[in-house]
C-alpha cells in the first residue's frame, strides 16, 4: 500500500515502483531513474530529494534471514 494522504510531492522523470509499502512525506522530489522495490516498508520524511539513478530497497525480516 502506498500511504500518501496528500499530493505535495514531485515525480521528475521515470520512476519505477515495485514496493507497495511506501510512505511519502511532504515536499518530496523523486528525480529521473529512481527505482523503489522490495517487500519491506520504506518511509520517506518531509523535505527530501531522491537523486537520479537511486535504488531504494527494503526487505521484510531480520538481517540474519538471508
Amino acid at each position: 500500500m502506498i500511504n500518501c494522504s496528500h499530493n505535495d510531492f514531485a515525480l521528475i522523470g521515470n520512476i519505477s515502483l515495485s514496493n507497495r509499502n511506501l510512505k511519502i512525506g511532504r515536499k518530496v522530489a523523486f528525480y529521473n531513474n529512481v527505482y523503489i522495490w522490495g517487500d519491506g516498508t520504506i518511509e520517506i520524511g518531509d523535505n527530501v530529494s531522491i537523486g537520479m539513478n537511486t535504488v531504494l530497497y527494503a526487505k521484510v525480516g531480520r538481517p540474519s534471514d538471508n
